[in-house]
């Protein structure tokens, strides 16, 4: 088994196991669920030690959203000016985007000839 260490050799490794468990292998789905790292490791991707693995699925009425650290916290400096702006319209567009999201759809019919 190798051993990765960088986050890009992660990342795809993690989105091929999404892959198998999407394409009705419903055995390494559950593996993946209830053990992530045993299930990652059986793919050739051993994860650092220490790292926290948890896998939760989305469905029609739940969705689970990953929150990542935030960089100037991990630093230890304080946002620019520039990057807190850039934080505010992303909050507004996701506010949007919510409302959007949460609207109730509307059939419109076409208009009569």
């Amino acid at each position: 088994m190798t051993t990765t260490t960088t986050r890009g050799d992660i990342d795809e490794g993690v989105y091929r196991a999404i892959g198998n468990a999407w394409e009705n292998d419903p055995a390494y789905r559950a593996l993946f669920e209830s053990d992530p790292r045993r299930a990652l490791a059986g793919k050739g991707l051993e994860l650092p030690a220490g790292v926290d693995v948890r896998v939760r699925a989305n469905s029609a009425e739940t969705m689970h959203f990953v929150l990542p650290p935030d960089p100037h916290a991990v630093r230890g400096t304080r946002p620019s000016p520039r990057c807190m702006a850039a934080c505010a319209l992303r909050r507004r567009a996701a506010s949007a985007a919510r409302a959007r999201w949460a609207a109730p759809r509307v059939a419109s019919a076409a208009p009569e000839r």
